[in-house]
């Protein structure tokens, strides 16, 4: 067999280790059982707690939870089981125990080094890439901030990109089942935004390879890598059925999927939903601008962050005594911290530009352009708007800026391109020529950009008026001095590069001489900004703290609340009640946190419950109320005896003829006697006639997925229950025969009932869930099984070669 084992396996094993040796040193605090200050992570054990807990007694995730915001679909807060067999046997299985920080470096790290060989770039070339993607400052403030799932999907992407151009090699076997492979892995990870940005830079790939293979005359090879490519995501897709197929059932009740009321008013509905998904203002809110983009090569040229940490020998400090200030000047609404490619890398990236040809260049090229325009939103409108209206699914995202995590692939790739063949170019003249310009580029760019152009900012940001004018005017100073700094250090940084490769023209270097000193540089360059907004200072609370719950120990209110065993709901105004789920740990909350609560909830929070609506805290059975003390700001708690409980029958029943007259009914009105529904519901419920002064409905057991009454009436009744309606889960069974349910009052339950003493159950249950985990189950096997059989053809080949 024609194995060369120290030419084909030592270095690639080499790699690993260094990336892992790399990973755990800059996460070094994770192994010594302390944790950074994981404040999306907090909110989401908040949230998930009662998922967690029902999961680890019963050995199966719940479908619901009523943690917040009155009930939500439990795999929206935490993740559906799934069948795909991908999500176990990957690379970070001998890592289990390591904690994500580690993972999602030491991913990237692998996954860059992926694309680099699935370039012919040579591995000692292909280490720096790693180095430039995995330490970019997008991933390591994406970590600081706990965006683990947007961490994880990113790390795949070079890798994903990395099948295709396997592909367009001839490698049709390998570049399937590493498309295939890594794109299942990334969909599993379940940050869609981040998948269908990889989806796109595919597109714009497999277009602009299609385009000038096809002028040279190479169709059958441009449809063989078309097939292969929609054959790899289609069983990678597949793999993950069960979980986008509940994904989209739920987007299309979320905000994600628009607004009921959206054709019935010109109002922005809640959070600036529109009938179809949602609103474009929302959505472009946070758009990079597009001179915010040169962040990329001078990371201070915006100040920074929102809270960056300042030295202490800045007039800011000596004034105010704060270690942070609001040094971030630019379009944002806040930012924890500016997208930096690092100088090093996009000097690089610009030899690749001048140096490189081919299909590659130009597809990369052109992949890259479309990320900026992509992350640019609301400052592009002329091509944006019109993506945002007529792209599938475009209206469903929010963040443009996170287009910018495609950019992070397109520069050191290209840079990585351009090192390989600078090091390859015979033509030493030619090599000087790219080298020069290239210089004179980056070097220009620098200077203009940070020194000649700074001259003339106003370094003001729109935030600035909450201070005095004399904090400004420090604030001004400051934010000069943090640009001046940079911009030299990006001079140096990128001049590092320009000498280093000017030694190897001259024979001063050799080439591993060469990638070593440009690996220590673009560690030293991204590493050091990247270090700005993740230290081993950040890392200081104990592991320990978080699993034994201390993190987040209730108060003497939720220990009082707490006492009371039944089933009921509470409505916290001592945090922000819609942006906050701490309260999640000890009780069932009316508010909390997610950015893609049901939309019907969110009309409700914007019209009724941010206003105060005493009518609909009842008919939630917001049985508990915490706030503050008037006169001492003591956090006390209050019960409701308003509270209707968990079921009561109505006397009442208005038809409304549209989702906004049915909302605006809730305005006021008597929910203990009085209920509304659509009229297209009329067939359901029917009239509905005073209740028997007797009839009872009492609430039996509670489980997370099980609901249970008994009742008791004389005449036919309409029960209305203080849970919400979500028909694409819940079930409804009268003494275990299933009868129709309906929604009332815009957001709950209905159902008429017959007489006599019955009990009624409902169920939230996924009937199709075997078939569906089959099909994840049998398309992982099919990717999985490829491996064994394209290592076994490849000894087959070499035997056949070496006879």
């Amino acid at each position: 067999m024609n194995l060369n084992f120290k030419k084909d396996i030592i270095p690639h094993a080499i790699v690993v280790l260094i990336f892992a040796l790399v990973s755990y040193l800059y996460f070094m605090p994770n192994f010594n059982g302390k944790v950074h200050n994981e404040s999306d992570m907090f909110q989401t054990r908040a949230m998930s707690k009662e998922i967690t807990d029902v999961a680890k007694e019963e050995g199966e995730t719940p479908l619901w939870t009523t943690s917040i915001f009155s009930g939500m679909p439990s795999q929206i807060l935490k993740g559906k089981d799934s069948h795909n067999l991908i999500k176990t046997i990957n690379y970070l299985l001998p890592f289990r125990s390591a904690k994500y920080p580690f993972k999602i470096l030491f991913l990237s790290l692998l996954c860059a080094y992926i694309l680099a060989v699935s370039m012919k770039i040579d591995w000692r070339i292909a280490i720096i890439a790693a180095f430039a993607y995995g330490f970019a400052t997008f991933s390591i403030s994406g970590i600081e901030a706990a965006h683990y799932t947007k961490g994880l999907t990113m790390a795949l992407m070079p890798a994903v990109l990395a099948g295709f151009i396997f592909l367009t090699r001839k490698k049709y076997f390998l570049g399937f089942l590493v498309l295939a492979y890594h794109f299942a892995l990334q969909v599993y990870w379940y940050h869609y935004q981040i998948s269908y940005y990889t989806g796109i830079m595919l597109l714009v790939a497999g277009v602009t390879f299609a385009v000038i293979k096809i002028k040279e005359g190479e169709l059958k090879h441009v449809l063989l890598v078309a097939l292969f490519s929609v054959i790899a995501g289609g069983l990678a897709v597949s793999s993950n059925f069960q979980k986008l197929k509940s994904t989209q059932s739920y987007a299309e009740e979320s905000m994600r999927g628009g607004s009921d009321l959206a054709p019935y008013t010109n109002e922005p509905a809640g959070q600036n939903t529109t009938e179809s998904g949602l609103g474009i203002d929302y959505a472009f809110q946070w758009s990079y601008g597009i001179y915010e983009t040169f962040t990329g090569i001078i990371p201070n040229l915006y100040g920074g962050s929102s809270n960056e940490t300042i030295s202490k020998s800045t007039d800011f400090y000596k004034q105010t005594r704060s270690e942070k200030a609001p040094t971030y000047y630019g379009p944002l609404p806040f930012t924890g911290g500016p997208v930096y490619f690092g100088a090093l890398a996009v000097f690089l990236f610009v030899l690749g530009v001048i140096n490189s040809n081919g299909w590659m260049k130009w597809s990369l090229i052109a992949i890259g352009i479309f990320s900026l325009i992509l992350a640019w939103g609301k400052h592009f409108g002329l091509i944006n708007n019109f993506l945002f209206y007529n792209l599938p699914f475009y209206d469903k995202f929010r963040t443009p800026m996170m287009a910018m995590s495609i950019t992070q692939v397109i520069t050191p790739a290209l840079g990585a391109y351009g090192l390989h063949l600078f090091i390859k170019q015979e033509d030493k003249k030619k090599a000087k020529e790219d080298l020069i310009l290239a210089g004179y580029i980056v070097g220009g760019i620098i200077v203009v950009v940070g020194l000649v152009f700074g001259l003339f900012y106003s370094f003001e940001g729109d935030g600035d008026g909450r201070y005095q004018p004399q904090l400004v005017e420090l604030l001004v100073d400051l934010r000069k001095s943090l640009l001046r700094t940079d911009a030299i250090r990006s001079l140096v940084f990128a001049g590092v590069g320009f000498g280093a490769l000017w030694l190897y023209l001259k024979g001063t270097l050799k080439i591993t001489a060469l990638s070593v000193i440009l690996g220590i540089a673009m560690l030293a360059d991204l590493g050091g900004v990247a270090k700005r907004y993740m230290a081993w200072d950040d890392f200081n609370i104990r592991e320990s703290s978080i699993k034994s719950g201390a993190e987040a120990q209730p108060r003497n209110v939720d220990l009082q609340i707490m006492q009371d065993k039944s089933y009921y709901r509470v409505y916290d105004m001592s945090r922000d009640p819609f942006n906050d789920n701490t309260g999640a740990f000890f009780h069932h909350m009316v508010g909390g946190y997610h950015p893609a609560k049901l939309s019907r909830y969110q009309d409700v929070i914007a019209r009724h419950l941010k206003n105060n609506n005493q009518r609909v805290l009842d008919m939630l059975n917001a049985k508990y109320i915490i706030g503050k003390a008037q006169q001492s700001e003591e956090v006390i708690a209050q019960q409701r005896p308003t509270a209707l409980g968990n079921a009561w029958f109505v006397d009442e029943l208005t038809y409304a003829q549209n989702p906004l007259e049915e909302i605006d009914f809730l305005k006021d009105f008597n929910p203990a006697k009085q209920a509304v529904a659509e009229i297209k519901y009329k067939d359901l419920f029917g009239s509905v006639n005073p209740t028997d002064s007797n009839a009872t409905i009492e609430f039996v057991s509670y489980h997370p997925d099980t609901l249970v009454y008994k009742y008791n009436s004389n005449t036919e009744a309409l029960a209305v229950f203080s849970e919400l309606f979500y028909d694409k889960l819940w079930n409804a069974y009268l003494d275990g025969e299933p009868i129709d349910h309906g929604r009332v009052n815009y957001i709950l339950r209905g159902a008429k009932l017959p007489t006599g003493n019955h009990q009624l159950v409902f169920i939230a249950e996924d009937k199709d869930i075997g078939k569906d985990l089959l099909v994840e189950r049998v398309s992982s096997v099919l990717i999985l099984a490829g491996f064994p059989i394209y290592l076994l053809l490849m000894v087959i080949r070499r035997r056949k070669e070496d006879e």
